[in-house]
């Protein structure tokens, strides 16, 4: 991205690093031939006709009927020459990450729920606005509870258009993690000391399991076998053929089942 000038900048920050290999993850032979461009001699990836001729080793191209994951874990096994043991994703909070996670729980006392009502494809996602009498339901059954709402700076102003009554009902019990928070770290801190998680399938539901969070996850029947959460917890996965055609007392309901059996 940024036009040629930025792309060859690009280039020659990797060639300075003089890697000795590279696997390339994306199967568009663009990435393949970008790695020969800055220099890098060996290069795996997945077989196809357009960048087979660049690759110095490749496995099997990726397929719909496994896990993504599964699906780097083979390329990984052809660069090591040996098999690799089933990949999940785990994460952990660093030391300050940490202290500004009491920080936030003095606060905002605990337990908290935390909800991420967004993701990267908006046709593809459940409504923030279904999400809204989620939560409604949410702050009305649970009211020890406090939740939280995830989302980035740019996600603000519709999240907050959208829960804008709510907030108002609700000043202390439903939180806005981007006004409490600095930078990609803290928002994952919220979400690692939160009791239960629930969203679409997005980037802070994959941190959520990773984490360990027990996570309710929200995505398509055609996605679930490529790229459903996988780590420390496995997630309470509700799927439909099109997510809008879920209702909140269908997602409510399995909240309630999948909360009381975590």
């Amino acid at each position: 991205k940024g036009g040629l000038r930025a792309f060859c900048g690009a280039l020659r920050a990797i060639r300075r690093e003089g890697f000795a290999q590279a696997a390339v993850l994306h199967t568009d032979w663009r990435k393949s031939l970008a790695c020969k461009l800055a220099g890098i001699p060996r290069l795996y990836g997945f077989k196809q006709k357009k960048s087979g001729a660049l690759l110095s080793q490749s496995a099997q191209q990726p397929s719909q009927n496994e896990h993504l994951l599964d699906t780097y874990r083979r390329l990984a096994e052809t660069i090591c020459g040996r098999q690799i043991p089933k990949l999940s994703c785990r994460l952990e909070l660093k030391a300050k990450h940490l202290e500004f996670l009491k920080t936030l729980e003095s606060k905002h006392p605990k337990p908290w729920f935390a909800l991420h009502p967004s993701a990267g494809n908006e046709k593809s996602s459940w409504p923030p606005e279904q999400f809204a009498q989620l939560a409604e339901r949410i702050l009305g059954g649970f009211p020890k509870h406090t939740l939280w709402l995830t989302g980035s700076p740019a996600e603000a102003p519709r999240l907050e258009k959208t829960f804008g009554r709510l907030r108002a009902q609700y000043p202390e019990k439903l939180l806005y993690s981007w006004r409490e928070t600095t930078g990609l770290w803290q928002t994952l801190a919220v979400i690692a000391g939160a009791e239960f998680f629930a969203g679409n399938d997005s980037g802070p539901l994959h941190a959520a399991c990773a984490f360990g969070v027990p996570a309710l996850e929200l995505i398509e029947e055609r996605k679930i076998t490529q790229f459903a959460a996988r780590g420390q917890t496995t997630p309470h996965i509700v799927s439909r053929k099109t997510l809008a055609a879920l209702s909140p007392e269908e997602v409510w309901t399995e909240f309630l089942n999948s909360h009381n059996g975590r």
